[in-house]
């Protein structure tokens, strides 16, 4: 669909969807830099700023375990990635953790046990993420390099970043700052990444470089994502911050209207996802500026399904596996629950 075309349908379309208030989760000790459902939404995951990780129930917000991550540093958590629960593995409920010190952690969420630690080569680690099958993760961050490793034995597969190839006759596209977004595809040989230089690289890992660049993105958080052939990027500017990109051409397909209140600041972003339905059916993406996360139809043309407003900078938000929960977090130490449902009609 073209960006004009986009732009027509959606100025037609209304959602049946609105967003609901459900609770707030106010004990955590500092900033929230990330924040996630466990595969099966009954809990909530929470990085802060201190470097600690806290475990929630995410039906009642009840405090299940607290971790010290990283090192007692206490710089922040950046990342939080669930391994996806598969035949791989015998051991469920696995989540990594990414710290801003460049440590990366495994924990077993039940048993509240660091399974492993290590220390990543970028120094200061900003992203995570898993393949569909849990056999690999990935990691990025200051240094521009997208590492993948076997979940394993935690060892280097293979380091992507620009510059000459291994034949030295054509140079590689590749980041040439800060990666803030990394995302495996369905393709496990195919990741997105995008950071502070404006680009988004599509790296390939069987020619060990990238193969495609979008331009035009400021991505400084967790603000990139993939649904069938769509990528979402959400950046950190007062114009243009919500866009959709054809996977295939790396066309941009459409700015989503942010549509502000009139005196609002602009909100600039630092989180962006679809929801995890099939379809991906929703849009959320929150930042700062003004400090609110906003929930757009997908289906109905991206059209407005509600907002929060909150105390600080949103600095993470995720949907539950099934799209009826909304997570929002970030610098008023707390986590913000949405539910999403159908507009209910009342007759009087």
């Amino acid at each position: 669909m073209s960006e004009s075309k986009h732009q027509e349908s959606k100025e037609e379309q209304v959602s049946n969807y609105q967003v609901y208030p459900d609770f707030t989760i106010d004990e955590n000790s500092d900033e929230v830099f990330a924040v996630r459902f466990s595969p099966d939404g009954r809990h909530l995951v929470a990085g802060c700023g201190d470097g600690s990780t806290r475990v929630f129930n995410s039906s009642n917000g009840d405090l299940v375990h607290r971790v010290e991550g990283g090192t007692k540093n206490s710089l922040p958590t950046t990342c939080i990635r669930f391994r996806p629960n598969t035949s791989l593995h015998r051991q469920k409920d696995v989540f990594v953790t990414a710290h801003s010190n460049g440590i990366v952690q495994h924990w077993q969420m039940t048993s509240n046990a660091c399974l492993h630690t290590f220390t990543d080569h970028a120094e200061q680690v900003f992203a995570v993420d898993y393949n569909d099958s849990g056999s690999q993760f990935v990691t990025a961050g200051r240094d521009g390099k997208i590492r993948i490793y076997d979940e394993d034995s935690k060892e280097e597969i293979i380091c992507l970043q620009g510059g000459l190839l291994g034949d030295y006759d054509r140079e590689a596209p590749g980041h040439s700052n800060r990666v803030f977004s990394v995302k495996f595809t369905h393709d496990e040989h195919i990741l997105l990444s995008g950071g502070w230089d404006n680009t988004v690289q599509i790296w390939d890992t069987r020619q060990a470089c990238a193969v495609r660049s979008l331009h035009g993105t400021h991505i400084c958080g967790d603000a990139l994502d993939l649904k069938h052939d769509s990528i979402l990027t959400g950046s950190w500017r007062e114009k243009d911050q919500l866009e959709l990109w054809d996977f295939g051409s790396g066309e941009r397909i459409a700015s989503i209207p942010w549509h502000p209140e009139p005196g609002d600041k602009p909100c600039m972003l630092y989180a962006a996802q679809f929801s995890k339905d099939s379809m991906g059916r929703f849009i959320v993406a929150g930042g700062s500026g003004q400090n609110e996360a906003k929930i757009f139809d997908h289906v109905a043309g991206d059209a407005p399904v509600g907002f929060v407003s909150v105390g600080g900078p949103v600095l993470s938000v995720d949907f539950s596996p099934d799209g009826e929960k909304v997570a929002v977090a970030g610098g008023d130490k707390c986590i913000h629950l949405l539910e999403v449902t159908k507009k209910r009609d009342y007759y009087y």
